[in-house]
């Protein structure tokens, strides 16, 4: 009886390996065939490309944002702490030309933990300085981190751990490294900072001051005056301490309370000039002496051999500008300054959006100087668009009353200027000082220059 035979395996079939030879041959054909993959775009049209849907356009310049820094630790201390070192490295920051620095009263208005590519594209920044300060009973630690919102990389991070004693030098210090991780040499001009307090108490109250001063209302105003005085009273040479509260003095001028005319000016100018004495380097203080130059009623008065006050407000201008070429207030004020000198109303307007650019959520102290610039263009229609549509959004500020008035008492409009000076003088009736009744400025068409002057003599230049 035969054996059956075994069946073949599958695997031993003449049939599967010429369908299977036949496959692989076809896909080998297939590849041989087919046109390589092209080559991944560079990285630098992958940036160009991401930079293009950012909301604002990129700077020419390494443009940075700093945020407020998360706090951990000792609640409202460490918060207050936090924005008080963002503050002060984007104040360093400001220091160095080759930057765009973005103003920090527009950066901090983003959460710590926002996506930095939100923040960047929003205001128009290639990096963003994020952190986190953390209080310790040991001390404090600091861990920022520079991103590269286009690239989507970390540029710079590290952990900073101080004392007290240390603080003063830290932002400082965080700038320098910004920079350094920015490919910028280090500058002498960038780096040389006023010289910081010795004594860490003071230092505090400082950065106490400065954050109550930046919300610029009356109540913060005078208790940051009286966080300047304190330090002042601790550091008798804390030269910055008595620059800012200088600043105080001043923005009650801006009308907030009281007065500030005369010996009074004389003297806040003797204490700024002891100042920068103490810190030539300091440019706030050649900030405030150029406004406080501005503010003399006695401005267009030339002694012998002498500049006139203006010139001289030009002159601080300029040198608080080399110290800080980048800070947004200083372009704001430059552009008013600008204005004011009547002849150079192109670049007011200039540095003006300039200021506008670094400060997108500026307020109404940078739209100010286009207004001024409208006017002595004569046009008085855009100029009381304008400041009308500031009212609209701040309707207690007294010089956009008084900037309403002259806009509309230089188009003949009695009505509208009358109003807007009938409400300047409820916010404050000193402005009715020294004029014969209180709408002078409009009872007489062909005296109108003469109470120009007199409202420039009472109010602000």
């Amino acid at each position: 009886m035969d054996t059956p035979r075994k069946p073949t395996p599958i695997w031993r079939q003449s049939w599967v390996w010429i369908t299977g030879l036949t496959l692989a041959a076809a896909t080998f054909l297939w590849s041989v065939m087919q046109p390589p993959p092209p080559p991944p775009p560079p990285a630098a049209e992958i940036e160009a490309a991401v930079a293009a849907t950012f909301d604002l356009p990129l700077s020419e310049k390494p443009s940075i944002a700093v945020t407020a820094f998360a706090a951990s630790g000792d609640g409202a201390a460490s918060e207050h702490l936090a924005a008080a070192i963002a503050r002060e490295v984007v104040a360093e920051l400001q220091r160095d030309g080759r930057l765009f620095v973005m103003h920090f009263d527009s950066s901090r208005r983003f959460d710590a933990g926002a996506p930095a590519r939100e923040i960047a594209s929003a205001l128009g920044v290639r990096f963003v300085l994020q952190g986190e300060v953390v209080s310790q009973a040991s001390g404090v630690a600091f861990a920022p981190r520079l991103v590269d919102a286009v690239a989507d990389t970390v540029q710079w991070d590290r952990v900073i751990r101080f004392d007290a004693a240390a603080a003063p030098d830290l932002p400082a210090t965080v700038a320098a490294e910004v920079r350094a991780a920015l490919g910028l040499e280090p500058e002498p001009a960038a780096d040389a900072a006023a010289a910081p307090p010795v004594v860490p108490e003071a230092w505090n109250l400082y950065l106490t001051g400065r954050a109550l001063a930046a919300e610029r209302t009356p109540e913060a105003n005078r208790r940051a005056a009286e966080a300047f005085a304190a330090a002042l009273a601790i550091a008798p040479g804390f030269a910055a301490a008595r620059i800012e509260l200088g600043f105080t003095r001043y923005y009650v001028q801006q009308g907030f309370e009281g007065d500030l005319t005369g010996p009074a000016i004389d003297g806040l100018q003797d204490d700024v000039w002891a100042a920068l004495a103490l810190a030539p380097g300091n440019a706030r203080g050649h900030e405030l002496m150029s406004r406080l130059k501005l503010l003399d009623f006695t401005f267009f008065r030339v002694g012998r051999g002498e500049r006139t006050n203006r010139e001289q407000a030009m002159d601080y201008l300029e040198q608080a500008v080399a110290l800080a070429p980048e800070d947004p207030d200083l372009m704001a004020y430059r552009a008013r300054l600008h204005a004011f000198a009547r002849s150079r109303t192109y670049y007011a307007e200039e540095y003006a959006e300039e200021a506008m650019r670094r400060h997108p959520r500026h307020d109404w102290t940078y739209v100010l100087p286009l207004v001024q610039s409208l006017q002595l263009q004569m046009v008085y229609d855009r100029a009381a668009e304008i400041v009308e549509a500031l009212i609209a959004e701040h309707p207690g500020i007294l010089r956009l009353h008084r900037e309403a008035a002259l806009a509309y008492g230089l188009q003949r409009d009695i009505e509208k200027g009358t109003a807007h000076m009938a409400t300047l003088l409820e916010i404050d009736p000193r402005y009715g000082v020294g004029w014969e009744t209180e709408d002078s400025i409009y009872d007489n068409p062909g005296n109108f220059q003469r109470d120009i002057e007199a409202l420039r003599r009472v109010g602000l230049p």
